[in-house]
């Protein structure tokens, strides 16, 4: 079964847009999610995002999600 993302790999989905100012501010709220929460369940929450953000793209995300939060 596969795994949440590592953070790393969640930034740069995220960060997936063509302003500067708005790459700023996502990698801004990235930061005080990581410190906020920790890393694993900084990892959880940015992965709900990514879901909601590409459900398709993503969809085997759910599965791994509903184990995570099961747990």
């Amino acid at each position: 079964m596969r795994k949440l993302p590592e953070i790393e790999d969640l930034t740069v989905e995220l960060m997936n847009v063509n302003n500067l100012s708005e790459s700023r501010k996502r990698l801004e709220l990235i930061a005080l999610i990581k410190d906020y929460f920790g890393e694993h369940d900084a990892r959880i929450v940015l992965s709900i995002a990514l879901y909601f953000k590409h459900p398709s793209q993503f969809n085997w995300l759910q599965k791994v999600l509903k184990k995570e939060l099961e747990e």
